[in-house]
């Protein structure tokens, strides 16, 4: 088959000026779970190439799965073509000439790059027998190996390689004419780290705890936010905004802003693309740029944004190791461009464990899950339909509440706050190597909580 740097020589007999291939291999072996039971085992494998030219400083990409001769010319010409109206690169741009990789640890686990059937199979059925009465009415479970290979006209030619188990699935229980739903969304780098007593047991915690819930009061009050909720939250407010993409457009807030306070002094954010069983750990990101460990905010103030290398050419910065192909509906990485995306994004956690600061709120809600999680990276506003939560009253967990949403501005919120200490490492998605979030709970003094009734009101 042809390789990555056989497709570079072509591009540059065809007449690209310089071209950088990646070539990805994800090899996927998993199970379907319908109403308790294990139904389907299945096995795949998906290989592809992406290709990038640059002509005239202009930029052309395609990608393709077919490593025919013909298939592979085919594909550097229609690069080409594309980059005739394609996006220009900087004076002076050249692809990563380095052949270093950062060392990094806990990423690729042989258990789950080997595991057969039975492997499998087993591991389905201790989360079943973990959930005991709860109904499953579907649950995927996917071993995953992913490995790449870049090289490019520069003379970069380098490869890295990582193991995913991801466990996702919705339970269901009811109780007198109700449903009760709990989605389950765990995503580790080794076997030995998906810790299936913990999560079936807090599944089951929360489900016997929303027997009788509650439709929550319209009011403004404090909320503490889960790690569960925080990492999408996260990922699409500061994750988007402090990226160059977002930088150089102006579509950021933060744009200008480096060096000035913009979150209380409790909040630092890094992004480490090195952390140790980080669920977007590699060794180098996906242009062939060694990842690295990046301050974005240290106790509130802005010291960095993250760059692929074409932006940080752009702005007359380095690449930071962001240049990434993730997408939450792929597994592969061969289907889209390189661009600035967020890594492991890690929260630096406070002092106060998560039960000392129930304890320390009068009044307020713990919010554990909601549905769509998602902020506006622009204004950082969000609206966050409540799924699992519970009022504080009085420094304790009471009656769990429902039909309403937590609505306001991430931004605005972050100047009050109290961190946890407790760290969860969390994945948006069940799919694609994307970002993820290392964070405690955080709770915001301030929040608009409103009930269902008033949002159809407000919406008459």
């Amino acid at each position: 088959m042809i390789d990555a740097k056989k497709i570079v020589a072509m591009a540059e007999n065809l007449g690209a000026e310089s071209s950088d291939v990646i070539i990805s291999k994800t090899n996927t072996f998993g199970s379907f779970i319908e109403r308790n039971i294990v139904t389907n085992v299945l096995s795949g494998v998906s290989e592809g190439y992406g290709i990038r030219v640059i002509s005239n400083r202009r930029i052309g990409f395609v990608s393709g799965n077919d490593f025919s001769k013909s298939a592979v010319e085919k594909a550097i010409k229609t690069a080409i073509s594309i980059s005739k109206r394609g996006k220009k690169v900087p004076r002076g741009f050249e692809f990563s000439s380095s052949n270093k990789k950062t060392d990094v640890k806990k990423t690729f686990d042989k258990k789950i790059s080997e595991a057969g059937e039975e492997d499998v199979v087993s591991f389905s059925n201790d989360f079943i027998k973990n959930m005991g009465d709860a109904n499953i009415p579907l649950a995927r479970i996917r071993f995953m190996k992913t490995e790449y290979n870049i090289s490019n006209s520069s003379g970069a030619d380098i490869s890295d390689k990582g193991t995913f188990l991801v466990l996702y699935a919705n339970t269901l229980k009811k109780s007198g004419e109700k449903m009760i739903e709990y989605e389950i969304l765990e995503k580790t780098r080794m076997l030995d780290m998906m810790n299936l007593d913990r999560i079936c047991s807090e599944a089951r915690m929360h489900i016997k705890k929303s027997m009788n819930t509650k439709a929550v009061k319209t009011q403004k009050i404090p909320v503490i936010f889960s790690p569960k909720v925080l990492t999408e939250l996260l990922i699409t407010t500061f994750g988007e905004a402090l990226c160059s993409k977002s930088v150089l457009l102006k579509n950021s807030p933060f744009s200008d802003k480096i060096n000035k306070k913009i979150a209380s002094e409790k909040f630092s954010l890094t992004d480490d693309g090195t952390l140790d069983a980080g669920l977007s750990t590699f060794g180098v990101d996906h242009e062939g740029v060694r990842t690295k460990k990046t301050v974005l905010i240290n106790k509130g103030i802005l010291k960095n944004f993250l760059y692929d290398a074409i932006d940080a050419a752009r702005a007359g910065k380095k690449s930071t190791g962001n240049g990434r192909r993730g997408s939450w509906i792929y597994d592969d990485l061969f289907y889209l461009e390189p661009s600035a995306q967020a890594s492991n994004l890690v929260v630096a956690p406070g002092t106060l464990g998560i039960d000392e600061i129930i304890k320390d709120t009068r009044k307020g809600l713990f919010v554990d899950k909601v549905s769509w999680p998602r902020g506006s990276a622009y204004s950082g506003m969000f609206s966050l339909e409540l799924r699992t939560a519970y009022m504080i009253e009085n420094g304790e967990l009471t009656k769990p509440v429902r039909w309403g949403s937590v609505i306001g501005s991430i931004y605005d919120a972050i100047d009050e706050i109290e961190i946890g200490k407790e760290v969860e490492s969390r994945a948006p998605y069940p799919t694609g190597f994307i970002e993820s979030v290392v964070t405690p709970h955080i709770k915001f003094e301030q929040l608009d909580v409103v009930s269902k009734n008033r949002l159809r009101c407000n919406g008459s």
